[in-house]
């Protein structure tokens, strides 16, 4: 098991950014669960705050790389320019028999363990992160972690401890930033998990490219670019996690189960006939990326759901009729806005947008 290879597989994960090489920290992920075969997710942020229910996702595994010894793997994470000393938090949470996301709703089935270390410039730092079977079900407060069954107090790292009137820095100073890009290693991994996507009437492979449904585009990264052309009712088409996906669809029928899930960054899908095409190709999307796009061109018919998305943008070309048949956005910690149904101001401001040609929200007056 080697760190620093796939931000999509916990059990060798990598998160990279482009500062000094030696400075970084390494988390250990271990449980002695790995007979029920846990899925573990691991959360970064800048504090024990930002992670006790939020933070970033990051990595995902199932299983455990050595269940002999207990090892589910490790991820290595550097800092950001200039934040060569940060705090970073993790949380990790082990599901029995669920997808980490329903831990919230069955807390009985999850082990969620959380540590506070900080980087110390020029040197490796490691942390050691163990789910005990004993702590399933436990919930602890914030700054809290459950070891052997009880709630702890998580101390801060001795290399917080600076000269500012003989007290520590508060663990919650947001001085640290977690770097999410991936690095060569890590992008190897991920390419080849984009590249087993490929099948009859699908191509996928990893390309450079920048956003291409935003005005002005972006900055260019490695990405998983699919095209499907081809007929496939009833598959579901998931971007792989750890890189931005960008998905094309020609026939239909082609992209009618297309799921972007929390640790995808980035989603595009561009729905849009081949020239002279007269069929209508369908697009059905669920994306809970942080960024999620979706064309509907002129002659194709989609429906579109984004749940927890901070920048959603939905462009519904009309058709003669409505291209979008169901435009549903759900921003986190607020309710589901249906676009198609609300003749109101929904989706007209971030971090859900819509339009159907000059038509903001597909407002219809309420039709």
């Amino acid at each position: 098991m080697t760190a620093g290879v796939a931000a999509a597989a916990l059990g060798a994960a990598g998160v990279f950014a482009s500062c000094g090489e030696a400075t970084q920290v390494v988390i250990d992920v271990r449980t002695n669960t790995c007979a029920l075969e846990p899925t573990t997710e691991i959360v970064l942020g800048r504090s024990l705050n930002e992670v006790q229910s939020a933070g970033k996702s990051i990595a995902s595994k199932r299983g455990c790389d050595d269940e002999g010894e207990g090892v589910v793997g490790t991820l290595t994470v550097l800092p950001r320019e200039g934040a060569e000393d940060g705090f970073v938090a993790v949380r990790v949470t082990a599901a029995l028999g669920i997808d980490p996301s329903a831990c919230a709703a069955q807390p009985q089935k999850c082990i969620v363990s959380r540590a506070l270390t900080r980087f110390a410039p020029g040197r490796v730092v490691r942390t050691s992160v163990f789910l005990d079977d004993k702590c399933t079900g436990v919930s602890c407060e914030e700054g809290q972690n459950c070891e052997e069954g009880r709630c702890v107090t998580i101390a801060v790292p001795p290399s917080a401890q600076v000269d500012s009137g003989g007290g520590k820095v508060d663990a919650d100073v947001p001085d640290a930033s977690v770097v999410l890009e991936a690095g060569p290693d890590a992008t190897d991994s991920l390419c080849a998990a984009c590249a087993a996507l490929a099948s009859p009437g699908v191509t996928a492979r990893c390309e450079l490219r920048a956003p291409t449904l935003d005005a002005g585009g972006g900055v260019a990264s490695t990405a998983c670019v699919i095209a499907v052309d081809g007929l496939r009712l009833g598959k579901v088409l998931t971007c792989p996690a750890g890189l931005p996906c960008f998905v094309t669809c020609t026939q239909e029928g082609a992209c009618n189960m297309v799921t972007c899930g929390a640790g995808v960054p980035s989603c595009e899908v561009d729905c849009a006939p081949k020239p002279g095409e007269t069929g209508q190709p369908v697009c059905a999307v669920a994306c809970s990326s942080p960024r999620c796009r979706l064309r509907c061109a002129a002659g194709a018919r989609c429906s579109v759901s984004a749940t927890g998305s901070n920048d959603a943008f939905f462009d519904c070309a009309p058709s003669g009729g409505q291209s979008c048949s169901t435009v549903l956005c759900t921003p986190a910690g607020q309710a589901t806005q249906n676009c198609k149904q609300q003749a109101s101001n929904n989706c007209k401001a971030a971090p859900c947008l819509c339009t159907e040609g000059t038509i903001d929200c597909n407002d219809r007056g309420g039709q």
